[in-house]
């Protein structure tokens, strides 16, 4: 995580969940986290390719995460 990214003022949620089954919970939890003035960090603001497979990344932006949020179903 970047040092310009830890020094903001807006603590950040990651919102983790399988994605297509939950649509709309996930666009629920990103509103309320934007309703309490936190900035959401979701997987679709980030593409996970290359030299950054999925777990990797995610791992990466939940280590800069203040809070994490995970939503979970029956899939």
């Amino acid at each position: 995580m970047s040092n310009a990214r830890r020094n903001r003022d807006v603590p950040v949620v990651f919102i983790s969940s399988t994605v297509e089954d939950l649509k709309p919970w996930r666009a629920a939890a990103r509103e309320a986290a934007i309703r309490a003035r936190f900035l959401p960090d979701m997987q679709e603001y980030f593409v996970a390719s290359g030299d950054k497979p999925p777990l990797g990344q995610c791992l990466d932006r939940v280590s800069g995460a203040d809070v994490i949020v995970v939503i979970v179903a029956h899939r």
